[in-house]
């Protein structure tokens, strides 16, 4: 395409564009659910990364706090620095405080296997629609050879087969 050159004043000077905007094949519909998974699993890994990255630094945090208020209180009662009642009163504290920590723990150790369990779920899903995208992408192959790998896929995924996970215990 030619266009004149109007902003240099010279209106005899032609310059020449040949800007090629590549067509964007339409999206499918299995194109847009395993688009979908990709985007849910990528934010949901951030999220729960942060989460729980969080949860810990707290219970550490807890647990280091804890273990000072007991070392602090045997300390005032070894030196006898304080009343001997305020000294077993931060100790005791201390020792709460590591129960409260040793809870947060167990928490954040549960929470963090409930979530691995879910993002396998997740993982499992985004591999059934690669699997089903891979099918009708298959080049060289017509419908029929299309439908028999599709209810192959579908009786593996729904039908009796061993279990293949070796994170589950049976």
């Amino acid at each position: 395409m030619r266009k004149k050159a109007s902003s240099t004043g010279n209106s005899d000077l032609l310059y020449e564009t040949n800007i090629v905007f590549p067509l964007k094949k339409p999206e499918t519909y299995f194109d847009s659910l395993v688009n979908i998974n990709v985007n849910n699993l990528r934010e949901y890994y951030s999220m729960v990364k942060s989460h729980t990255n969080k949860s810990f630094w707290i219970a550490l945090v807890l647990t280091v706090a804890g273990f000072f208020l007991i070392i602090g209180g045997i300390s005032l009662i070894f030196f006898d620095l304080v009343d001997q009642n305020i000294s077993v009163l931060i100790t005791i504290s201390g020792v709460i405080t590591e129960f409260i920590s040793a809870a947060s723990f167990y928490l954040y150790n549960s929470t963090v296997k409930q979530l691995k369990e879910y993002f396998d779920s997740l993982v499992h899903v985004q591999k059934v629609l690669l699997s089903f995208k891979v099918i009708e992408d298959a080049k060289g192959t017509t419908e029929e050879s299309k439908n028999i790998m599709m209810n192959k896929a579908l009786e593996y995924i729904w039908g009796d087969r061993p279990n293949l996970s070796t994170n589950q215990k049976e």
